[in-house]
C-alpha cells in the first residue's frame, strides 16, 4: 500500500448479485444445451462460442498454474481464529492501523466495524517460496479406470483417443506402482539407499 492510504473491498451478497460473471455464465449454460461435452477440448470450445460479439478467451490451465499460497500465508502472517471471510462483505485496510483489518457484514454505512488484529513475520516475506499444489496428476482409483474403459465405446469415435491416452498413461503409472512395491518387498534396504543417492548396490 505504497501508494494508498486506504482500500476498501466489498462482495456481493449471497443469492443476490447478478453481475458480469453471472452474465457470462448465464450465456455459457444456454450455449451448453445446445452441445455434447465429451473431452475439455470441446468446454473451451463452447466458452469460446458462447458470446459472439465479444468472444471469452479461456485458458487451459496446467499442473504448474495451480499455487498453494497456504504455506505461505500461514509464514507470513496469522489472523485471529475468529476470523471467517465469507462472514463479511465489506472489509477495510488502512496504513493508519496497519495490523488491523476492519470488516463489515453488510453494505451499511451505519454499521460498526468488526476488528481484527493481524499478526505479520515480515522476516519470511521474501523467504517463504509459492510451490505448485502437486507435481503430478492424482492417481485414478482402479475402478474408476475400469469404468472410464467401460465407457469409451458409448462416446464418440473422435473423443475415444483422449481416454485411451489417459487410460494409457493411468495404466502405466500403476505398472511403476507395482514394480516399486515389489522392489521394496524384496530388498527395502537397496530401495532406500538409491532413493536417498548414496549407493545404488544391493
Amino acid at each position: 500500500m505504497g501508494f494508498f492510504g486506504q482500500a476498501e473491498q466489498k462482495f456481493f451478497k449471497t443469492g443476490h448479485s447478478f453481475n458480469s460473471c453471472d452474465r457470462a455464465f448465464g450465456l455459457i449454460e444456454i450455449r451448453m444445451r445446445q452441445l455434447q461435452l465429451e473431452v475439455p477440448s470441446q468446454i473451451e470450445e463452447l466458452i469460446r462460442s458462447a458470446c459472439t460479439e465479444n468472444p471469452f478467451q479461456p485458458k487451459r490451465m496446467e499442473l504448474p498454474d495451480f499455487l498453494d499460497f497456504k504455506k505461505r500465508r500461514d509464514q507470513q502472517f496469522k489472523t485471529p481464529a475468529n476470523f471467517r471471510v465469507t462472514k463479511h462483505l465489506w472489509y477495510k485496510l488502512s496504513t493508519d492501523v496497519p495490523r488491523k483489518i476492519y470488516a463489515r457484514e453488510a453494505h451499511d454505512d451505519t454499521e460498526i466495524w468488526n476488528e481484527f488484529r493481524i499478526n505479520y513475520n515480515r522476516a519470511t516475506h521474501s523467504l517463504v517460496p509459492v510451490q505448485v499444489v502437486r507435481n503430478q496428476t492424482i492417481p485414478m482409483e482402479a475402478t474408476k479406470l475400469r469404468d472410464l474403459e467401460k465407457f469409451l465405446p458409448l462416446l464418440h469415435s473422435e473423443s475415444h483417443a483422449y481416454y485411451m491416452a489417459l487410460i494409457a498413461e493411468e495404466k502405466d503409472r500403476v505398472q511403476v506402482r507395482k514394480l516399486l512395491n515389489n522392489t521394496i518387498r524384496k530388498n527395502p534396504f537397496h530401495v532406500i539407499l538409491s532413493f536417498k543417492g548414496t549407493c545404488t548396490c544391493s
